[in-house]
């Protein structure tokens, strides 16, 4: 039995704001689903392209990519169908959103824990919380005075 495979790639969008993470979560038309803003790829682009290009469609954010940071969900949305969704690391100091309404119903900034209750399925549930990891494992330079 062969499957069709299906890509897509998409970001985690967070913001800072004081010592707070928030996290973007989008409710997806028709299904209803809270999940990560995220598309089809188009020929000829990159991971990182179709995620620059679908974030920016679905909320209206203009973001670049934390290095480092790759994550993967692999899921069956239908009979025979393979999906892999491709998620960067996309910070933003942008809170304003412009959802596309054609694909998007909202769009919330939530901390991880509510991020984790909103969040439909348990791949986007698994990617936040890896996302989490690294954006809080991540140590900052020691600056010494000498």
């Amino acid at each position: 039995m062969s499957f069709k495979e299906d890509k897509a790639c998409g970001g985690v969008v967070f913001r800072r704001k004081d010592s707070r993470i928030y996290y973007l979560l989008v409710k997806h038309n028709p299904a209803g689903h809270w999940s990560l803003p995220k598309g089809h790829e188009e020929p000829g682009e990159t991971e990182q392209q179709t995620a620059k290009r679908e974030i920016l469609e679905e909320t209206g954010l203009e973001v670049d990519f934390i290095p480092g940071f790759r994550s993967v969900v692999h899921y069956f949305p239908k009979a025979l169908v393979r999906k892999e969704v491709v998620f960067f690391l996309a910070p933003t100091d942008k809170k304003k959103l412009q959802i596309q309404k054609e694909e998007l119903s909202n769009g919330v900034w939530l901390e991880l824990e509510d991020a984790l209750l909103l969040a439909t399925h348990a791949g986007t549930r698994d990617v936040l919380k890896q996302a989490n990891y690294f954006l809080v494992s991540q140590t900052s330079p020691l600056t010494m005075v000498i």
